[in-house]
């Protein structure tokens, strides 16, 4: 066994480091290449022989079934090679505890050395463009009718193909049509801005139950999924609840009025309805999380400027891109279409307000294809068939190589009932004991661009919500109750969705030496708790652990709900969010435990690394009785997080602001990271990183309320959110945004965001930007380090406390005591009502020196146990503001108690280049000077303001000290000499980040345009 495991990890060490034909293959129990030839059998030695390959790996699965049900009890290899070319998959390859090995054993699927080998869910059709004209303006076009015999290109129209949104030409990813295109300013919607516009159109689609009888009446049949896919409801009609998934088992007609049946699982019992009624069907564009979604109507129908969502093409294909209110934008169909005005289809889950002034982007009107001289991109045809696409200079038709795709998943590791139904295995146990070195995962497709009816509601298109953050469209690969998995040294690229999604129930997942790029969504994916998952697609039934068909079937322990123990390591993770802008590049949700070391995490739309540890969110239906998942000793470390907030043009280049995100962090944080929040375990240690360059919207935006600003908001560097940010220790790591980023001014916010500070440590580490011209509001130059825990709201029977509680005593202390709008209060305590209470943090009707009753504040005991909250020590604070408008300070966020009783702020630096500060600004609260900081409040007694740092270069990201200058000597890193260095600080070697191989060489990266200058110079980056 452990000469197999060395032989994966030394095929895993020569792909990543690109290794020739020339050296050894492995030795294997059997082969398997494109221009083999499958065998009938699946002996080992005598079938899929080195001489004789099997040419399948859906033949290369069964082998494995086969030898594992006859002996479980040892290691299994398989090889994989390149010759002959991709591996082109017909249907989602399913790895499930039938061909997982027993305990201690483990099966390899590992590359030949030389390329990597693909597996492909695409098809090649190179050869079929020809040189034309496009009929609407003109424009050069290669055109191809390998679609056309599949057309109409229709859901209804249940041929293997559906429609084509995205394929690759040369490897370059291609997309359908937008205007305007990425790295442009986006249009904006007419009317004045900050002025409600628009209506909202109700829809005429309903479904009518009859009580006793199993058959529902659908008004209009075509505007409902097909046979196999499902259906949801915007309000309860007995039996048939809202906003919950139901199967159709059959269809009356395709079209006009008629019935379905449903189920409550695919291929299951119909299901009777208990009530007559009548309820509108939902709209298949819903969001990705079941409890985001809403049966309230909205804004659907609003202005638009000319002809622009106008189309003679298709006119549903067209699409309507928004932003949200936060970091997620919608990509909605469009239902109807005039000059001046445009109806979206989304009823249901539409804007609650739009305004004038709002940014919008218009996705695939055939019209624009071409316009302005843009190329590279593409449109379909639904009604011919017909594939659009606007070559590149000196791209002849004729020799375009050419991969669309037609599978939406590629790989799935799963325990799930449904999956194990299809290939066999055993419920209840966990599915793994898998190595996967050296293979190469590429090409998917979306429900965004097919119009099937998804499970996750990107159905055409998709709500933005915040679960769009962690999961809007399928992954590549996924697991699913999944334990002991290692990807080493793979790479996932041209993905329609998102990446790779080591989660739902699985543990002990590893991802090492790999390459995950370039996908519709997110990127990389793990820890998602069972209750997140049922959230996303299973919300049919009760929804509980082993109940669903989808879902795990392992037994719900905590650790399997959390995912404990996730990796990754020396990974480059890069280009997400190329569809769904407010995908992450990196995502953990309900992760137990993980270590994320040496990544280079870039090119994100918005979040680079979030990290979602939330008890507050338990609002969806059918999900009470699950664990709250909770997160402790965990490790981010060495890595390299850049370019947040970022698109990527046309022409390659990425353009800060472009996807007009905004509230997001390039590093994320929300929730405890220190036990169940309670700080009974050892937090997050987040360390010797570099994040930087974030930039928020870099064009007009209107905020959810209406206010207008001329750039967007909260676009920060270090983002710790939700109040209840607890347990997190931040130390020597470089956070930094630059005056220009590829010829673009990026529009950073705040160098920090931190709310809800509880047992959390900041030391030397170096926060440090240049804001731009145009900045209106002070804030957003804001350190804000300070905002204490406030509004968390209880939830009876919350492992935290909650309203059922009776009473509560100090020696309870992590379930008794309430947050609200930044104090703290004992929940129903008994404590010392003798204690003072102090002016400004009571409870209503306890007045200032009168005696606490229950339920109020007990200074004294929260003084010991919490004391301090948060203590920020040894960093430098430095920026520059392009114009003249003062800076907003250091921000203490809301009022904190009298003398500061939770905080400690001391020996740090402060600088802002060509100003000098005086105050300390409150949010919200009259400045107060730093004088008064620290002689009223007890804070920065030591710390220095207003003395240069002595950086090499502040606005182009060289922090490294100057060998001369005022100051102490610095000792770590490159020395130099620095004011800073007298309180204490120590640099560290600031370009120890990012992927490496062994001998710590950076590993050569997909060419991307425009790196960024870096703190200490590296000459291995193209």
């Amino acid at each position: 066994m452990l000469k197999l495991r060395l032989v994966a990890g030394v095929l895993a060490a020569l792909f990543f480091a690109g290794a020739t034909a020339a050296q050894a293959a492995p030795v294997a129990d059997a082969y398997f290449s494109a221009d083999g030839r499958d065998a009938r059998g699946d002996a080992i030695g005598a079938d899929c022989t080195r001489s004789a390959p099997c040419s399948s790996v859906r033949k290369a699965l069964d082998f494995l079934k086969a030898n594992v049900t006859r002996n479980p009890d040892r290691d299994y290899t398989l090889a994989f090679s390149d010759r002959g070319g991709p591996f082109y998959l017909d249907d989602t390859l399913l790895f499930t505890t039938a061909h997982t090995p027993a305990a201690g054993h483990f099966a390899n699927l590992i590359a030949f050395p030389g390329k990597a080998p693909v597996f492909s869910g695409g098809t090649d059709i190179s050869g079929s463009f020809k040189a034309a004209t496009l009929p609407t303006n003109g424009a050069p076009a290669c055109v191809s009718r390998w679609l056309a015999p599949y057309a109409p290109l229709t859901n209804a129209n249940k041929t293997s193909w559906r429609y084509v949104g995205v394929m690759w030409v040369d490897g370059r990813r291609v997309q359908q049509v937008i205007s305007p295109r990425k790295g442009n300013p986006w249009k904006t919607i007419p009317g004045a801005p900050g002025s409600p516009v628009g209506a909202s159109v109700p829809s005429t689609l309903t479904a009518t139950f009859s009580a006793g009888k199993p058959d529902v009446s659908v008004s209009d049949l075509s505007k409902i999924g097909e046979v196999g896919e499902t259906i949801g409801f915007n309000s309860s009609v007995g039996s048939f609840k809202w906003i919950t998934r139901y199967w159709i088992l059959s269809k009356s007609a395709a079209a006009g009025s008629g019935t379905v049946t449903l189920a409550s699982a695919p291929n299951g019992l119909p299901r009777i309805a208990s009530d007559s009624g009548t309820s509108i069907v939902q709209d298949p564009v819903q969001s990705t999380n079941a409890g985001d979604r809403t049966r309230l109507g909205g804004v659907n129908r609003f202005p638009v400027n000319g002809d622009d969502a106008l189309s003679a093409y298709n006119q549903t294909d067209v699409k309507i891109q928004l932003p949200g209110s936060a970091s997620q934008s919608s990509l909605v169909p469009v239902e109807s279409a005039e000059p001046g005005m445009v109806t979206v289809n989304s009823h249901l889950h539409a804007w609650g307000k739009i305004y004038g002034g709002t940014g919008y982007r218009v996705w695939n009107r055939f019209e624009d294809l071409g316009a302005g001289g843009y190329a590279g991109e593409l449109y379909t045809d639904r009604t011919t068939g017909a594939l659009y696409y606007t070559p590149r200079r000196g791209e002849d038709c004729a020799s375009i190589k050419v991969v669309i795709p037609r599978l939406k998943q590629l790989l799935r590791i799963s325990n799930a009932k449904a999956d194990i139904a299809r290939v066999g295995g055993k419920l209840g146990a966990p599915v793994g004991n898998l190595n996967i070195t050296g293979v190469s995962f590429q090409h998917t497709n979306s429900t965004v661009f097919t119009g099937e009816h998804d499970l996750a509601g990107a159905t055409g298109g998709f709500m933005g919500t915040p679960s769009a953050t962690v999961l809007a469209l399928t992954p590549s690969v996924v697991t699913i109750g999944a334990k002991q998995v290692v990807f080493d040294g793979i790479e996932v690229t041209h993905s329609g969705g998102a990446g790779l999604y080591m989660a739902f129930g699985s543990s002990h997942i590893t991802l090492k030496n790999s390459r995950i790029h370039e996908a519709g969504g997110t990127l990389v994916g793990s820890g998602t708790a069972v209750e997140y998952y049922l959230k996303y697609q299973h919300n049919n039934d009760a929804g509980y652990y082993g109940v669903s068909d989808f879902g795990p079937s392992t037994k719900s322990s905590r650790a399997d709900l959390s995912g404990c123990c996730q990796t990754l390591h020396n990974n480059f993770i890069f280009g997400a969010g190329e569809v769904s802008t407010g995908a992450s590049c990196v995502s953990f949700v309900g992760l137990l435990k993980y270590e994320v070391t040496y990544n280079s995490i870039h090119d994100c739309t918005s979040f680079g690394l979030a990290n979602a540890q939330s008890h507050g969110e338990r609002g969806a239906p059918y999900f009470s009785g699950l664990y709250d998942p909770y997160s402790y000793e965990s490790n981010i470390s060495h890595n390299e997080i850049y370019y947040c907030g970022y698109e990527t043009n046309l022409d390659g280049v990425s353009v800060p602001g472009s996807s007009m995100a905004n509230d997001f962090g390039c590093f994320y944080s929300n929730g405890p990271v220190d036990g169940a929040g309670d700080g009974s375990q050892q937090g997050l240690t987040f360390s010797y990183n570099s994040v930087h360059d974030v930039s928020s919207g870099a064009y007009q935006t209107v905020m959810w309320n209406g206010r207008v600003r001329p750039h967007g908001y909260d676009g920060v560097l270090d983002y710790h959110d939700g109040n209840i940010s607890f347990g997190l220790t931040l130390h020597h790591n470089l956070f930094y945004n630059r005056a220009k980023v590829n010829g673009y001014t990026p529009y950073a916010n705040r160098l920090a965001q931190h709310t809800g500070n509880l047992r959390d440590k900041i030391y030397n580490n170096i926060f440090a930007s240049v804001f731009p011209e145009g900045y209106a509001y002070g804030a957003d130059y804001a350190i804000q380090l300070t905002v204490p825990p406030w509004d968390f709201r209880w939830i009876a029977g919350h492992p935290w406390g909650g309203a059922g509680e009776q009473s509560c005593g100090l020696a309870e202390k992590q379930s008794c005591y309430v947050i609200n709008n930044g104090v703290l209060y004992v929940l129903k305590a008994v404590c010392d009502k003798a204690a003072p209470c102090i002016a400004g943090d009571k409870p209503p009707g306890c007045a200032p020196g009168e005696t606490c009753s229950d339920g109020a504040l007990n200074w004294t005991a929260l003084k010991a146990l919490y004391d301090p909250v948060l203590t920020a020590t040894r960093n430098i604070f430095a920026w520059q503001v392009v114009n003249s408008q003062k800076a907003g300070a250091p921000q203490s966020g809301n009022e904190v108690p009298p003398f500061s009783q939770f905080f400690k702020f001391d020996f740090n630096l402060f600088y802002q280049a060509g100003e000098t500060l005086v105050d300390y600004v409150r949010l919200g609260k009259p400045p107060t000077s730093f004088v008064d900081w620290r002689a009223l409040y007890g804070q920065d007694v030591h710390s220095i303001v207003n003395e240069d740092p002595n950086f090499m270069d502040l606005a182009n990201g060289d922090f490294n000290f100057r060998a001369e200058g005022r100051g102490a000597p610095c000792h770590g890193g490159r020395g130099g000499v620095s004011p800073a260095c007298a309180l204490g600080f120590e640099p560290w070697d600031y370009s120890d980040v990012g992927a490496r191989e062994g001998d710590r060489r950076t590993i050569a990266e997909d060419s991307r345009a425009g790196a960024p200058a870096k703190a200490e110079p590296r000459t291995d980056r193209p």
